[in-house]
């Protein structure tokens, strides 16, 4: 059985395997990280992790796990969903609406 643990601080989210203390992946974000919810939002059995940030206006950037995500900064608030991979699955800002079907982005 495989047990994880997600671990976030002001400028992402990370999961660990907690079997081998390693990290498998981290997701950064530019803008601070205000909140998160760990919900299955397709009703699928794989859980989705939505965070919500707010405008920091630190001048600090974050595109996503492994540079593959799209570029968030702090001059402007977020809502992110990532899956269980790191992945994105959609990104909202106060301008456009990106939505993520497997690795081809849309908005």
């Amino acid at each position: 059985m495989s047990r994880e643990l997600i671990y976030s601080d002001t400028r992402g989210i990370a999961l660990w395997d907690y079997a081998s203390g390693s990290e498998d992946w981290y997701y950064a974000i530019g803008a601070a990280y205000a909140d998160m919810s760990i919900s299955d939002a397709y009703g699928d059995g794989i859980f989705q992790f939505t965070l919500s940030t707010f405008a920091g206006f630190i001048r600090d950037c974050g595109d996503g796990y492994n540079h593959n995500g799209t570029s968030t900064c702090d001059n402007q608030t977020y809502t992110v969903v990532v899956d269980k991979n790191g992945n994105n699955e959609l990104l909202v800002n106060a301008d456009k609406l990106y939505k993520f079907e497997g690795s081809e982005k849309s908005g």
